[in-house]
């Protein structure tokens, strides 16, 4: 899921998203994530660019693999196509680290960023190489909302708290143990829960069954929580939760699930 402009349903592969706004630009194609036999098989000498999120929000909060990264660096190499990291949702210290990409030993030519640098106000930004650094130039190309005096306010003390002021590594520190406990519960019911997934404060727990009337359990509780990929319940808490509010979650989630 790359958002609801008409280029970015042009390169998405959900359906449903793309329902009555055919036809699409053309020359576009999908890779299975995790497929490295179908990526080699789809890269040419042609291939402009590849489109990944390294870790999947909307699908599932699905973790690139070590040999799915390799095989894309290397055909990088080969073919001499630009990356394009779509870090909106795993980026910007999310997963515990600046972006998602800083996990693997692949350093993307562009970098899509969003929402999460306005701390809840509109902001965006587009980080590329050097070598396609002077591509755009001041004024090429310009939106009636851009640079927004407000927002950019708002992100440069949102950076600063993420970068300089420990709130990065404070994500890592606590995502670790929200994920050590998440698979104390998925010990505690293996009938229920088919897997944990995720890095930092960007956590999928996976159930055997479809999690959206979970989800409506959870909300009673005075927790909210999103269904994603159908059986995938989504954690995306603020980098701000502390331990006390993890703790919170985890005993409202092992109470719901004795219910289930």
């Amino acid at each position: 899921f790359h958002g609801r402009t008409y280029g970015a349903m042009s390169l998405m592969g959900r359906t449903k998203y793309k329902l009555g706004f055919e036809p699409f630009l053309t020359n576009f194609g999908i890779i299975k994530f995790n497929d490295a036999e179908d990526l080699n098989k789809k890269i040419t000498a042609n291939t402009a660019a590849v489109f990944i999120e390294f870790i999947q929000g909307e699908g599932g909060i699905n973790i690139i693999s070590e040999k799915f990264a390799k095989k894309l660096y290397e055909l990088k190499k080969k073919y001499g196509f630009a990356v394009v990291a779509d870090e909106i949702q795993c980026g910007t210290g999310r997963t515990g680290m600046p972006y998602a990409h800083n996990h693997f030993k692949i350093t993307p030519d562009i970098i899509v960023a969003a929402k999460a640098i306005g701390g809840g106000l509109p902001l965006g930004a587009l980080l590329t190489s050097k070598e396609f650094g002077k591509i755009f130039s001041p004024g090429n190309h310009g939106t009636t909302f851009g640079g927004n005096p407000l927002s950019c306010a708002a992100g440069t003390v949102v950076l600063k708290e993420i970068y300089q002021n420990g709130l990065m590594e404070n994500v890592a520190e606590l995502g670790n143990y929200f994920i050590n406990q998440l698979n104390e519960l998925k010990e505690r019911f293996p009938d229920k829960i088919k897997e944990i997934r995720g890095k930092g404060f960007m956590i999928g727990i996976e159930l055997f069954k479809p999690c959206s009337g979970f989800v409506n359990k959870m909300r009673e509780r005075k927790i909210l929580i999103n269904c994603t990929n159908e059986k995938v319940l989504r954690l995306l808490p603020p980098l701000i939760a502390t331990k006390d509010n993890i703790d919170f979650f985890l005993f409202t989630l092992h109470e719901t699930l004795k219910t289930e």
